[in-house]
């Protein structure tokens, strides 16, 4: 299910972020952005899960709006979870963390930054996961490798 929401995610980012013509190479590109060691660290210490991606626009683009969706069975389910607008310059980094709630593990911590010329823009909300709907599911985590 997390992987149907971040699923969901890239294809919007990718739509938005890119211009589609048949003889014009866009300058609008979306990646897995390359972490360090350290930079793995310190996501793996203050998340579960998380996905950090470098984006590229042209100029012309001033603002940056994410958002994440819930999917149950392959159908959206009530509106968004979380949702940033963030302005922008040319390039910068999206990075999506999960993480458990101390005091309910039921409950997950769905965190959206976007960082764009020495700005940053965060929005932390609580979703809560009723596990009874997901016996006997399973999901994978992972991001595409392809630069799109």
């Amino acid at each position: 299910m997390k992987k149907t929401i971040f699923t969901a995610i890239l294809i919007f980012l990718v739509f938005s972020l890119c211009a589609c013509t048949n003889n014009h190479k866009s300058n609008n590109t979306i990646s897995e952005a390359k972490l360090t060691k350290r930079d793995k660290v310190i996501l793996s210490t203050t998340s579960d899960k998380s996905f950090v991606y470098d984006f590229n626009v042209e100029r012309s683009y001033k603002e940056l709006s994410v958002w994440v969706e819930k999917y149950e069975f392959g159908k959206l389910v009530g509106n968004k979870i979380n949702q940033i607008a963030s302005g922008i310059k040319d390039h910068g980094t999206i990075i999506f963390a999960i993480s458990k709630t101390f005091n309910n593990q039921n409950q997950s911590v769905f965190n959206i930054s976007i960082n764009s010329d020495g700005a940053t823009s965060t929005s932390n909300q609580i979703e809560t996961i009723i596990n009874d709907r997901l016996r006997g599911v399973s999901s994978t985590w992972g991001s595409n490798q392809k630069t799109t």
